[in-house]
């Protein structure tokens, strides 16, 4: 979903997620992306599926273990930027 969303240049939840200080911020970031996702307008080409609960779950539990935790949501970010093997 973050992938897509830089394939849309829509960088700013991204951003935030870098730039994130506490887990807090990270969370309320990834709520943007999701509530964006949801929001996303039919006419343009699909996001990927959004994410379940779980996964969401899983991914906050991972971010709230300190800088640690922390450096992981930024190499999601950095991923999301990324281009994919053998792809765009």
């Amino acid at each position: 979903m973050l992938r897509r969303m830089a394939d849309e240049k829509m960088y700013g939840m991204l951003d935030r997620i870098v730039g994130a200080l506490t887990p807090a911020a990270v969370e309320l970031a990834l709520y943007d992306a999701v509530r964006t996702a949801k929001a996303w307008p039919e006419e343009r080409p699909p996001l990927p599926p959004i994410p379940t609960e779980e996964e969401v779950r899983l991914f906050l539990q991972e971010v709230g273990k300190g800088v640690e935790g922390l450096r992981l949501a930024r190499k999601v970010a950095l991923l999301a930027l990324t281009r994919r093997e053998g792809g765009e």
